[in-house]
Formats: structure tokens, C-alpha cells, sequence
């Protein structure tokens, strides 16, 4: 089965996983039934995906890679396509101009996210919460991606206890889990 993703939308979404190589785990972006997710530990984004096949991790720096060869060419493709197997995953940029096959990441690598899922609006408001403004300036650009031009902004859906993830969400169905800062 082959995805395509928007170009701008793949590359905000890439830019929310971990970017080093020092935990493999987190610098992936993840493929799976429903959606793709994306996670540096301080912040996730989960994105509706018309998809149903098998989980599967892509390298952010291979999908970074794929958008700036996109972003190359002067071409009025601007999506990505993405198909895995077994062992690889083949990223069809421009097609069919530039194909880029890498490693396929093991989606059972991946933390379990469902539990840092914030689940409702205690009695008590957000009081104390601070946000890193790079979080915020990220929540606008997968955002925008997703709705060009749109000024519909994203709510707030759940927030945990004191200091806990609050997530917000947009009118696509983009969820934003953010961890507060202390202020």
C-alpha cells in the first residue's frame, strides 16, 4: 500500500522527531493503522493517515532528505510517496524523478505513546503552565501545512494534572501533546 503525504505537512510532522541519533527509538516517524506519529520526548504529534497496512518507522533525516529533493525540483507534484515491505521502505519523490529507498524501522521500537495521552479537563484550570514557544511555533507550522492559509488556529482538548502534557488539537484532527515548562 502507498501513502502520499503533502511535502510541507511530512516535513512539519518530521521535524517533531527526536533530531539525533543517540536515541534511535524516538528519532523515527511512525506509520501506523490510522495516522502517523511523531515524538522527540518533550512534545508529539499524531496525524490522521488514510492508511491500513502494517506499522513501520521512517528515519526523520530520511524523510527530511525526501522533502528537500522535493523542494529541489521544480515540479507541481508537492506530495511524497511512501511504500514499505519487509526490510525497506522506498520514498518516491517528484515520481517518478528521484526514488530514495531506506532502512524500514521496526515499529515495535516505538514508546508507547497512548499512555502520555492526555484524557480530560480536571475541575482545576492550567494554572503554572508554561510552553517552550519553539512547541508552539511547531504547532503552527504542522498547522498550516495541513490547512494553507487557514487562521482557524487549534483548541485545547485535555490537559493532565499540575504540569502534566496538555494537548490541543485542530480541525483535521491533528493532535499536539506538549510537555509544560515550569514558569
Amino acid at each position: 500500500m502507498t501513502i502520499s503525504i503533502q511535502t510541507n505537512l511530512l516535513a512539519a510532522v518530521a521535524k517533531w522527531a527526536y533530531p539525533d541519533t543517540d536515541k534511535p527509538h524516538l528519532s523515527m516517524v511512525l506509520f501506523t493503522l490510522g495516522e502517523y506519529v511523531a515524538c522527540d520526548g518533550h512534545r508529539l504529534v499524531r496525524v490522521p493517515l488514510d492508511y491500513s497496512g502494517p506499522s513501520f518507522g521512517v528515519d526523520r533525516s530520511h524523510l527530511l532528505a525526501a522533502v528537500a529533493a522535493q523542494r529541489e525540483m521544480s515540479v507541481a507534484i508537492k506530495e511524497i510517496q511512501i511504500a514499505a515491505d519487509d526490510a525497506k521502505v522506498v520514498l518516491t519523490v517528484a515520481p517518478p524523478s528521484v526514488i530514495l529507498t531506506v532502512p524500514k524501522r521496526d515499529a515495535s521500537a516505538y514508546p508507547p505513546y497512548e499512555q502520555v495521552m492526555p484524557q480530560g479537563k480536571p475541575d482545576k484550570l492550567p494554572e503554572r503552565y508554561g510552553f517552550n514557544p519553539r512547541y508552539l511555533d511547531a504547532i503552527h507550522e504542522v498547522d498550516q501545512a495541513s490547512r494553507p492559509g487557514s487562521t482557524n488556529g487549534v483548541r485545547i482538548a485535555a490537559w493532565g494534572g499540575s504540569l502534566d502534557s496538555m494537548m490541543f488539537t485542530n480541525t483535521d484532527g491533528i493532535r499536539f501533546v506538549v510537555m509544560p515548562v515550569r514558569v
